[in-house]
């Protein structure tokens, strides 16, 4: 115990990878579609432009969230795999028992694609490809609602920052406001899928950032939009700034945007430094450094200010889904879960194997 509380000034990296070899094109579907369409070069295309997830592999980590203590973390994955974690041991405390809902049978509707722990740590959000969010309690697993109303695979939710309502974007190109298990607006805009959600710190403002090039911007409490946000290359990810007064994009050649949140001005712009599509984006707590992720299986962890390059991790015949950071971090090489250093690459630590489709844990 005391080794790991000894690492919390450091910063390290988390980052999950599907748990196969990159497959080829027969393997690929988009996921809102049936067949695999290519990237317009205009968005970041030309390099591994098939915009999609392996549709024949149902078992890797997709996604993962920390408690806001830091004891524990959730992972979302293939096969409706849904685990809590203690991280200072490893240890599985549980199983989720999620259930498909039978009127979907397309194959995204396998994964738990999204989790989000609540601001008070009790509850845990998790997003499914079945079209559907849930609402679970951490100390029992007990699922306390399900939330329906999106047309298509979900791909990011969150909280707001006071717990009250919940944001989620998905493939229907919505994004989608929730209080107690209602739904309370709806908005649209995006012309293609929606990949990445970000609140500001008030919890006033929604950033989405989509396949259709764009960051957007809307009032939660009016639900309208106040501004777009013109990348013009497929978004990954976004966040706010601290003070909310700028907004980060990193899109799928790995460059990474900075924008004036009140202006829609872009500031700078730092280059994108790896040789594939990037899938997956992270910013640290202290906004100093971000984790980009690639289909190569490489992590690049960039200072801010400057864009220099200060690690580089690789995966080989792995591509990198998620990325986070946290005083402690975790990676997942197909159902293993692996906690490495962001300074020296050290591995620290493994959590499981999962076993897809396992009894619920110990605890």
């Amino acid at each position: 115990m005391k080794r790991f509380i000894s690492l919390t000034p450091t910063l390290l990296l988390l980052f999950l990878l599907v748990g196969c070899a990159i497959p080829s094109d027969s393997d690929f579907v988009v996921a809102a579609r049936e067949k695999p369409v290519p990237l317009p070069a205009a968005l970041g295309g030309g390099r591994s432009s098939e915009r999609a997830l392996p549709k024949r592999q149902h078992d890797g980590i997709f996604s993962v969230a920390f408690s806001p203590d830091g004891r524990y973390l959730v992972s979302g994955g293939g096969e409706l795999d849904l685990f809590l974690w203690e991280v200072h041991t490893g240890r599985r405390v549980r199983k989720f028992k999620v259930i498909r809902d039978p009127n979907v049978s397309d194959w995204i509707s396998r994964f738990v694609v999204a989790v989000a722990f609540s601001p008070d740590g009790k509850q845990i959000l998790s997003g499914q490809g079945d079209r559907t969010l849930r609402l679970w309690e951490k100390e029992t697993g007990a699922q306390i609602k399900i939330f329906r109303g999106h047309e298509h695979g979900i791909r990011s939710i969150s909280f707001t920052p006071n717990g009250r309502f919940i944001v989620s974007g998905g493939h229907d190109h919505t994004v989608r406001v929730w209080e107690t298990g209602r739904e309370i607006s709806v908005l649209r805009g995006h012309l293609n899928n929606i990949e990445s959600l970000a609140l500001s710190p008030d919890g006033r403002y929604i950033a989405s950032g989509s396949i259709d090039g764009t960051v957007r911007l809307w009032d939660q409490e009016t639900a309208v939009k106040v501004k777009t946000f013109d990348v013009n290359r497929m978004v990954e990810f976004v966040a706010f700034s601290p003070d909310g007064g700028r907004i980060i994009s990193v899109s799928i050649d790995g460059s990474i945007g900075f924008w004036e949140t009140k202006s829609g001005k872009q500031v700078s712009i730092l280059e994108g430094s790896h040789q594939d599509s990037v899938w997956a984006a992270a910013l640290s707590p202290d906004n100093r450094l971000i984790a980009t992720g690639d289909s190569l299986g490489e992590v690049h962890v960039r200072e801010v200010a400057t864009g220099k390059k200060i690690s580089l991790f690789k995966v080989s015949g792995k591509f990198v889904r998620t990325v986070a950071f946290r005083s402690l971090a975790l990676g997942g090489r197909g159902n293993v879960v692996h906690l490495w250093e962001i300074q020296t690459g050290r591995e620290i630590r493994t959590f499981g194997p999962v076993q897809s489709g396992s009894e619920e844990g110990a605890g």
